[in-house]
């Protein structure tokens, strides 16, 4: 877990995780406020794409507990 801090970490990194996925963090700095109260702020986006693999699977436990509507 420590060497996937450390590469999410880096500017435009991802993390394959076998069987799982991708996982990916993006960091985006902007302006915000009016002209008094300008500050800058990043925002942390964490995004998480599974293989059709995982995806399926999860859909078929959801399926056989009847929880997908």
């Amino acid at each position: 877990a420590e060497l996937w801090l450390e590469e999410l970490a880096q500017p435009g990194q991802t993390v394959t995780v076998a069987d799982l996925g991708k996982l990916a963090v993006e960091v985006q700095s902007f302006r915000s406020g009016g002209a008094v109260g300008r500050r800058t702020v990043k925002r942390v986006y964490v995004r998480f794409r599974p293989t059709e693999k995982f995806r399926r699977f999860v859909l078929d436990a959801h399926i056989k507990e009847g929880t997908l509507e």
